[in-house]
């Protein structure tokens, strides 16, 4: 099997954050028939979503009012990202893609300070000619019994456990700058980076 491609689809890109739970189905469906182009003719990749208008209002409103997540915040959290997931997996699946939902929280953990995920799993999938579809998640933490694992950050978990040599972020600004260009408008366009920054 050739070594697969991470693709991380920012929460932005495909749903609209001023509304809670909205896709926005253009967007969506444009990167899904780019995703099933390239798997046919590149080979297999592994894709994980960002949270957007789903897991973030939630996981910010449970910060903002009770300071932490608790079992209810994980519960909706959840529930959340798995609708989103499910929306995108339904979009893949209509354009035939062999997609395979991996919530993260039944993979990962948080051990003190450090992310720990249970590959295997997705190692297998890819084998048999499946496409993983993971997502930003709240997982066990040692410390604090619940925190968010983003989509950037099992982006990088995957990228390097699985020794991969693409990682392709589609966001909905063009390009990756030192801070974010929507709010920072002096915000700068990395032009080029390594693997390790």
């Amino acid at each position: 099997m050739s070594k697969p491609t991470i693709v991380k689809i920012g929460g932005s890109a495909i749903t609209d954050k001023s509304k809670k739970f909205s896709i926005r189905w253009r967007e969506l469906g444009i990167i899904c028939d780019d995703l099933s182009t390239y798997i046919r003719r590149h080979g297999p990749i592994v894709l994980i979503h960002g949270g957007g208008s789903f897991g973030h209002p939630i996981v910010h409103e449970c910060l903002k009012t009770k300071g932490y997540i608790d079992r209810e915040c994980f519960t909706w959290t959840t529930y959340a990202m798995r609708t989103l997931n499910n929306l995108i997996m339904l979009e893949l699946i209509s354009r035939g893609v062999n997609v395979v939902s991996i919530n993260p929280h039944t993979i990962c953990r948080k051990n003190n300070s450090e992310f720990t995920c249970y590959l295997a799993l997705i190692r297998e999938f890819l084998e048999l000619g499946m496409t993983p579809l993971l997502h930003g998640d709240v997982v066990i933490s040692s410390g604090s019994g619940f925190e968010v694992i983003s989509g950037d950050y099992l982006a990088w978990l995957l990228a390097k456990e699985l020794n991969v040599k693409t990682l392709v972020f589609i966001t909905d600004v063009e390009g990756v700058y030192d801070s974010d260009p929507k709010v920072n408008p002096k915000a700068k366009l990395i032009r080029s980076m390594k693997g390790n920054e």
